[in-house]
């Protein structure tokens, strides 16, 4: 998400006794505290009532600005983990049943959307509540600015707020 939290993972994946891997972006950011980071729990960026948007990496910070600077009732969580998920806070949305929008910047095959649906199905949760926006499996996907790129594919801000409104009208 930030140099705060890379940090903190560098630091938090010293301690364990098996290999770890970091996805970090090649974006330049400013200087962060150290995140303590002391298990593979997600973190809830933002509390809202009507529902979850899960991301990861500086996407959550998007999808923060976009549901702060349009006031939306919406949770925001960083998966700052993706093996293993955190089943304890999936366990807890489906009971909850509000819709749930995952973000991630990769092909739809194996990427957390997918897995957080596959739990859903093994718990036999309700499947329905879950949406997704990643890249379509059968797309090269082009090279150039990152801006440019997601609103290409439909998939910049602009087409963020507009998913969010059609699942949460």
């Amino acid at each position: 998400k930030d140099s705060g939290e890379v940090k903190g993972l560098i630091k938090y994946g010293l301690t364990q006794k098996g290999p770890i891997a970091l996805r970090y972006p090649k974006l330049k950011t400013k200087d962060m505290n150290t995140v303590e980071i002391l298990n593979e729990d997600w973190q809830i960026e933002k509390v809202g009532s009507k529902g979850y948007i899960i991301s990861y990496g500086p996407d959550v910070d998007r999808i923060m600005k976009i549901v702060e600077d349009n006031n939306l009732d919406i949770s925001v969580i960083n998966a700052r983990f993706i093996r293993p998920i955190d089943k304890n806070m999936l366990d807890r949305l489906a009971s909850e049943g509000k819709p749930i929008l995952v973000y991630e910047q990769v092909v739809q095959s194996s990427s957390l959307a997918m897995m957080i649906t596959h739990y859903f199905v093994s718990k036999k949760y309700n499947t329905t509540i879950i949406n997704s926006m990643a890249f379509d499996n059968n797309e090269i996907i082009t090279h150039g600015d990152i801006t440019d790129v997601l609103d290409h594919y439909h998939m910049g801000d602009n087409d963020i707020y507009e998913r969010v409104l059609e699942i949460w009208k």
